[in-house]
């Protein structure tokens, strides 16, 4: 990691600072707005996942956008306004909890966070290499490449815990499903009768059973 890089240091240093904090946050949210949508909104795992997924085609349009070479002369503005977008992105996706706010808010939430993501990655690499001597552009990629992958672990895993620490995992199993929502309350059958004479069990059912026959609910197991 070059020099200053966790004090945010003017040039390179930021640059691979910024890579990371963007990665692993958007990152580390992302994987928490499917859960969110299934537990606390009702929706299916299928619905839950489309409502991302239309956030891949946002992310390719980004990239495409800031490779326009007329946009070249405006690299830092396109960073800074992609980290604009994908705080706002984060900080939108928990409104869907309030039950007045509509779940596909989070979805258009994200599609525009993911635009940002793509101008927010491909800039910081570009950035990258201009600010690298020729020599040094390996090295500082690899850096780059490493606080990508380091922020998406530890933050991922910071948040995996602060949600048990905090007895989430416990809630999303208690967890109400709605069935106006995608879910569908399973079928209840109502415990069959069983004789407990020892008359013939087809003759427990009939009017008039012999004296004695008496009707019971099933045990929990039969050998």
């Amino acid at each position: 990691m070059p020099r200053g890089t966790f004090r945010a240091a003017r040039g390179l240093p930021s640059v691979v600072l910024l890579r990371g904090v963007a990665a692993g946050s958007f990152i580390a949210a992302e994987s928490f707005v499917p859960l969110m949508l299934v537990t606390q909104r009702g929706l299916s795992p299928t619905l839950a996942g489309l409502s991302l997924a239309v956030g891949g085609a946002t992310w390719a349009l980004g990239s495409f956008v800031q490779s326009r070479p007329r946009l070249e002369v405006y690299r830092e503005r396109l960073t800074v306004a992609g980290m604009v977008l994908v705080a706002a992105a984060i900080a939108t996706a928990p409104s869907v909890l309030i039950p007045s706010v509509p779940a596909w808010v989070v979805a258009v939430a994200w599609a525009w966070g993911c635009f940002g993501m793509g101008l927010v990655i491909s800039s910081t690499s570009v950035l990258l290499l201009k600010l690298s001597a020729p020599a040094e552009a390996g090295t500082n990629s690899a850096a780059l490449q490493i606080s990508d992958g380091l922020s998406n672990v530890l933050l991922l895993a910071a948040g995996g815990a602060a949600f048990a620490a905090l007895g989430g995992a416990r809630r999303v199993a208690t967890a109400p499903r709605s069935p106006r929502r995608g879910w569908r309350a399973p079928p209840t059958r109502p415990p069959s009768p069983r004789c407990s004479c020892p008359w013939p069990r087809s003759r427990c059912s009939e009017p008039g059973s012999p004296p004695g026959c008496t009707s019971a609910a099933p045990p929990d197991s039969e050998d």
